[in-house]
């Protein structure tokens, strides 16, 4: 999906593909550490900055399931 995106913007913008990731890349804080990510700053007058990230997540196993994640089991009952 990133060469996808990557390749989007490359068109867009009229440059390389190679070009691309070095503008955008940066460094995403998560609590596993640091991730690659890509990222988009719009400074905007009077209001926050617009921020777009792409990437960074990090795709380690949870250990422990959320109570709303745990399924019940199916019973099917026919009705009378």
């Amino acid at each position: 999906m990133e060469t996808s995106l990557l390749q989007t913007l490359a068109h867009k913008h009229r440059t390389t593909l190679v070009k691309t990731p070095k503008r955008r890349q940066a460094r995403t804080q998560t609590p596993h550490g640091p991730r690659k990510s890509l990222k988009r700053t719009i400074p905007r007058k009077g209001q926050k900055p617009l921020v777009a990230i792409f990437g960074g997540l990090s795709l380690t196993r949870k250990d422990a399931a959320v109570k709303d994640q745990v399924t019940v089991p199916y019973t099917n009952s026919r009705s009378a």
